[in-house]
Formats: structure tokens, C-alpha cells, sequence
């Protein structure tokens, strides 16, 4: 069984000290391939140079930097001094004054050999075996619809992962143009997929009403939420971050979509109320873009009298303790596919008060405070009750997505659509013993729970 495994964005995100969702999720699933299929993997990337076959050695040793890398325990480059900085900030010892960390060098460089590489190959689908199967979980490049012709020149057997239809749904909160490269790239993968996964059911229903929309017959979507890593699922509670101040926490990326506006306008009239005594607003992620309103507000330090802390280079290690100790994660996005956060706070036993969104009830399953995000008397209420309340750190027993658990659903799903081989055991029980799961009414979209 031949398996050709897209590694563009990783290509592209590799110069990051710390991943995005998408990146880790990318990560995830290469290492599983190529735990699973060995030597008959393939890698291939559309960028600068349009679709290449990626060597063997190069693509194996930038996967193994960057897990190194994005796997590092909390200890390594500095994360533990960033903690104890962070922690001296939200006490009030000391002014925070953090930055975003600078980029690997060693990792810029291996990228710089890698690209340098696939520009000096010849592109040429025939060196890819016939039938094979194709996985693309990134989204990347996907708006270039010519640069996978070959797919169905080789037949091969296109598995995609779709993340969110965001920019079709809220073009506000994207980049000009981003509706168009999005729909393009649904488009793609509606026209050449052998099966499609997403991340939940919000997203599989949108993808099913725009099919419809666009009279397109509807994709059979199986929903296979992303695994939590092991820094969430195997946290220890006597290394969560201890304050006698109260703190929240907000992760992700700096956009508008994020909705970081709201929070920074309740932490203006808390800082006024409560002066140095307010409770502290730790902002966690990078700057994203055409957000200059909140930016500013964020640079501004006398804003909110050292309440607001911006920072960014955490791994998740540190993150996990940051997460634990905090009264609240706080999630008011107008728009999400899925909500990792959500789920990464629910599996510490930390409160969640979030945006009532489709994403975050699928998510945190009625375990979380949600509230509308125009209710801004309520979002204040509700962080004034945490506050004022020391959290308990229970780890209820509940359950949780891992990535064992998803790629062991990933496998039963292709091998019950003939995809891959079954192996083992498997084979001598018969294709029988791996049924599709049930429907969800009236769709084509089936749940692998």
C-alpha cells in the first residue's frame, strides 16, 4: 500500500518555535504515517516551485527537528525563566515587558536546505505509484486546483481533513480575498476526495450545506476531532502555576475573529474598578493581522494598569501550567471550527466562560459557562464570579479525544472504505468487523466516536 503524504505547510511553518493547531495537527498525522506505513510513504509539497516529490531523507529529518522542537519539555529554551517572569507580572512584582521569542536559526536553516533541494527537482506524477493513497489535512495550497491534476492522473485516493469553512461564513474576520481562496479549496477537495474528515459536527453540517448550495451531491464526511496532547492529558496538578492574585487566560492567535476586543474592554473598566487589585488578563499567542485596534490597546501599558499581559512562545508544557492555574479560560470568538482551547482547559478541570457558539457547545458538551457575545454585562459578571471564587483543580473523569484513540478510528474508517489494506487480525475477521459508524439524520456525514 502506497501512501503520499502532503508535508507543504509543514515546509512553511517550520521556522515557529511553537505550532498552531494546524500545525501540531499536521505534525500528528505525518508521524503517524510514517509510523504506519514505513517505506512505502511518500512526501510530496506544492509551494514556490508548484507540486514536488520530496526526498525521503530531507522530509524524515525536518520531521524530526520539528517534533523535537514542538515536543521540547518545559525546561528547554527558556520556558521555565518565561514562566517564573510571567508569574513575578501577574503578582505584581515585577512589569511585564515579554516579547514574542525569535525563530529558530537551526530550524531556518534546515528549511532553507529543504526548499533549496525541491527546487533543483524535476516534477514528474508518474513517479508516484498508481492507486495511492493521497492524505491532506492541512488546507494548504488548496486553492491551486491545477497543482493536483495529478491525482487523478495516478488514480489516486485523496483523503482530506476540512478544519473550519470560516472565511465562507464570516468573510469579516479574514484577510481580503480569503472567501474566494477558501471556496476554492473546498471546491477541490469536493471534486477529488475519496473521503473527507473534519474536525466536528458544526463543521461537517456547513460543509453538507454548502455542497447542497452549490449542487454538489453531499460528501460522505466522517467527524474525527483532533487528540489532545499528552501535556493536557497527562498534567501533573502539583506543577500548575500557584498566584495569590487572581488570573485569566485567553489563547490563540491575535485576530479579529478571536474577539480579544471584548475582553480588553471589560479589562479597561476592571483596571478602573479595582485599580492594581484587578484580576490579570493573560493574552497567549501570536499577533495575527488587520487587528491594529487591539494591538495598540495590547502595547499600551498604562491601559489597564499592569492587568493585561501579552505573551507569546509558550509551548504546552508551560501551557498546560499556565492553563491549570487559571481562574478561567476565556473563549468569547465570534467563529470557530473546532475550540482546542475548550477542550485542552476542560481536561485540566479549569472553568471555561465562552462565546455560545455551534463549535463550543459541541465541544465542551454543557461543561462550560457560554454566554452570547453582544451580553457584555454578562461576560463582566461572570468573570467578576470567577475571580472572586478560588477554582478547585478536579480532574473529572471524562472523556477526552487522544491521538491513539483517533488515528485507531482514522484506520477502521479506511479500511471499512477499502483505502488501505486491512492487516492482522483484521483481515482474517473480514471487512464485516469494520462497519461505518451511525449517520447523523438526514446527512451523509457519519460520526467515528
Amino acid at each position: 500500500m502506497s501512501v503520499v503524504f502532503d508535508i507543504s505547510r509543514l515546509i512553511s511553518r517550520a521556522r515557529f518555535d511553537t505550532p498552531t493547531g494546524i500545525d501540531r495537527f499536521e505534525l500528528s498525522y505525518a508521524i503517524w504515517c510514517v509510523a504506519r506505513f514505513d517505506s512505502n510513504i511518500r512526501f510530496v509539497a506544492n509551494g514556490f516551485f508548484g507540486p514536488r516529490q520530496i526526498p525521503q531523507e530531507f522530509a524524515r529529518a525536518l520531521l524530526a527537528e520539528i517534533t523535537s522542537k514542538w515536543n521540547a519539555a518545559e525546561h528547554v529554551g527558556g520556558q521555565t525563566a518565561l514562566l517564573e517572569r510571567l508569574v513575578d507580572a501577574i503578582e505584581g512584582r515585577a512589569t511585564w515587558a515579554g516579547s514574542p521569542r525569535p525563530e529558530s536559526q537551526a530550524t531556518q536553516g534546515r528549511r532553507s536546505d529543504l526548499l533549496n533541494a525541491i527546487g533543483a527537482l524535476l516534477w514528474s506524477p508518474s513517479a508516484i505509484p498508481s492507486s495511492s493513497l493521497f492524505v491532506h489535512v492541512s488546507h494548504s495550497r488548496l486553492h491551486q486546483p491545477e497543482a493536483y491534476d495529478w491525482l487523478t492522473q495516478r488514480d489516486c485516493k485523496p483523503l482530506f481533513y476540512v478544519h473550519d469553512l470560516i472565511p465562507l461564513l464570516r468573510p469579516e474576520f479574514c484577510r481580503a480575498g480569503e472567501a474566494a481562496r477558501h471556496r476554492t479549496r473546498i471546491q477541490t477537495v469536493l471534486r477529488l476526495h475519496k473521503m473527507i474528515l473534519c474536525n466536528s459536527q458544526a463543521t461537517a453540517r456547513t460543509l453538507d450545506e454548502m455542497a447542497t448550495a452549490d449542487g454538489l451531491a453531499q460528501p460522505f464526511t466522517a467527524v474525527l476531532p483532533p487528540g489532545l496532547e499528552n501535556a493536557f492529558l497527562r498534567f501533573d496538578p502539583r506543577t500548575s502555576i500557584r498566584t495569590t492574585q487572581p488570573y485569566f487566560v485567553c489563547l490563540g492567535t491575535i485576530e479579529p475573529r478571536k474577539n480579544h476586543a471584548l475582553l480588553l474592554e471589560i479589562w479597561r473598566q476592571l483596571a478602573g474598578r479595582y485599580g492594581t487589585r484587578a484580576p490579570r488578563l493573560v493574552v497567549v499567542g501570536r499577533r495575527g493581522w488587520d487587528n491594529t485596534h487591539v494591538f495598540s490597546l495590547l502595547s499600551d501599558r498604562d491601559a489597564f494598569r499592569g492587568s493585561v499581559i501579552e505573551v507569546a512562545g509558550l509551548n504546552d508544557h508551560s501551557t498546560a501550567r499556565l492553563l491549570a492555574g487559571a481562574s478561567a479560560l476565556l473563549a468569547p470568538s465570534h467563529i470557530e471550527g473546532y475550540g482546542m482551547p475548550v477542550a485542552e482547559a476542560l481536561a485540566l478541570g479549569t472553568p471555561v466562560i465562552a462565546s455560545d457558539i455551534r463549535a463550543h457547545r459541541e465541544v465542551s458538551r454543557g461543561r462550560a459557562v457560554l454566554l452570547d457575545t453582544l451580553n457584555g454585562v454578562g461576560w463582566m459578571s461572570a468573570i467578576e464570579a470567577h475571580a472572586r471564587h478560588s477554582r478547585r483543580n478536579d480532574h473529572v473523569e471524562q472523556r477526552h479525544w487522544t491521538w491513539p484513540a483517533h488515528f485507531d478510528a482514522l484506520h477502521r474508517l479506511l479500511v471499512s472504505a477499502g483505502l488501505v489494506p486491512a492487516i492482522g487480525r483484521e483481515a482474517a475477521a473480514g471487512s464485516t468487523a469494520h462497519a461505518w459508524p451511525s449517520r447523523l439524520a438526514g446527512t451523509n456525514t457519519c460520526q467515528a466516536i
